[in-house]
């Protein structure tokens, strides 16, 4: 009865209308667009990079700056990864030995011939056209060498015998991984002289460079400590890096007299009380790099820097390029040179040897053409002048005289 006798609840209010967002707050969703995958760089051919080395990049060795030459600061030419694009196509008739001889020659030619195409760009590019004509030669050479060993292959010949020989060409040397007013010394090792003086002692070496750094005056030293001398010769491959003036006029002639001092001293077993004791010095002078980026040497350390060596030190000093001139040395290139001593296959024993095809044969004209050509160049016969015979001049004949007796 309580429940009756209260009011009925309202009833619930209408549901407000949803709210608009701004033109400017509205998401306008757009289609998803999908970017096609970019294609992986296809791996270039060593054979084609070699054939045009102006896009191959620069690795390793490098080029020297503002040359196109290849450098050999590593020691491996710029053609250490060309292969040779020529293929040899084994022969039944043939032994299985043979064919291998025969693919090692054609890989071996083919090679050469992209090798010299190379080296004849890198000697135009330091001026020197005869042995870049030389080099033009035993490429063609090369090729035709080439296709001589694939005749041979395919008519089933032996392989003939080759010889081995070497082409000198010079080439730029210079370390572009080093800073042009750096110089990198590098002791290699410690080799023991006679006897093998202060075997097992601990020495520590010290060197000292009579160059003075950019902008400040005296000398710049340098020190390896704790080294154990063994029998032989000691491994040490310390590297000490010095700083020079590039720009000063006066820098070539201060290389004149510029050395490197090493000195070696025993480690004192009180190094509290007692300073080390040397028992070995010597120097190594720098004018070499005047003309040179790299002095390798053993360089002799006596008792007072004279007389006999008690032991040897292998250093190296680099610098980025000589100060005067370019460091051109000479570098062999080895190549191969058939001899004409192919063996007949056994079908044919006197069959001559075969002769070298050249890769873009001249066509030779049809029979009807020779024909022709022929008829052409015969010279046409002259009709035969006949004489006619002169007529014979008339008889003259005299009138007779009559004589009448008066």
């Amino acid at each position: 009865a309580a429940l009756a006798a209260l009011p009925p609840l309202p009833p619930p209010p209408a549901p407000s209308p949803p709210l608009r967002k701004k033109p400017s707050q509205r998401r306008v969703t757009r289609p998803k667009t999908t970017t096609p995958a970019k294609p992986k760089p296809r791996a270039r051919n060593p054979a084609s990079a070699a054939r045009n080395p102006k896009s191959t990049p620069t690795g390793g060795g490098g080029t020297a700056p503002g040359t196109g030459t290849p450098t050999l600061s590593s020691g491996t030419p710029s053609w250490a990864g060309v292969r040779g694009d020529a293929k040899s196509k084994d022969n039944p008739t043939l032994s299985a030995k043979q064919n291998i001889e025969y693919a090692m020659l054609i890989e071996r030619t083919s090679r050469q011939a992209q090798i010299m195409q190379i080296e004849a760009k890198n000697a135009l590019a330091q001026k020197d056209r005869e042995t870049a004509r030389q080099l033009v030669r035993l490429r063609q050479q090369s090729l035709k060498d080439t296709n001589m060993l694939q005749t041979a292959q395919e008519r089933g010949y032996g392989p003939a015998s080759h010889e081995l020989n070497t082409f000198q060409v010079k080439k730029l040397w210079s370390h572009p991984e080093i800073k042009a007013e750096e110089i990198v010394f590098t002791l290699k090792s410690i080799h023991g002289g006679k006897n093998d003086a202060k075997q097992g002692a601990t020495v520590n070496v010290k060197y000292e460079l009579t160059l003075p750094k950019p902008g400040k005056t005296g000398t710049q030293k340098g020190s390896k400590t704790g080294i154990k001398l063994l029998q032989g010769v000691t491994q040490i491959d310390h590297k000490q890096i010095f700083s020079f003036k590039r720009s000063s006029r006066s820098m070539p002639r201060r290389f004149e007299r510029a050395k490197l001092t090493f000195s070696i001293s025993e480690a004192a077993r009180m190094a509290l009380f007692f300073s080390d004791k040397e028992f070995a010095k010597g120097d190594l002078r720098l004018a070499e790099l005047r003309e040179r980026c790299e002095i390798h040497k053993r360089v002799p350390l006596s008792k007072n820097g004279r007389g006999e060596a008690i032991v040897e030190a292998e250093v190296r000093v680099e610098i980025r390029e000589p100060l005067e001139g370019q460091d051109l040395r000479g570098f062999g290139i080895e190549y191969v040179s058939l001899n004409d001593d192919f063996e007949p296959p056994a079908s044919a024993a006197g069959a001559p040897a075969p002769a070298a095809t050249e890769p873009t044969p001249a066509k030779t004209p049809k029979p009807t053409e020779e024909k022709a050509t022929v008829a052409a160049e015969k010279p046409t016969p002259k009709p035969a002048v006949t004489e006619k015979p002169k007529p014979k001049p008339a008889a003259v004949t005299k009138p007779a005289v009559t004589t009448e007796k008066p």
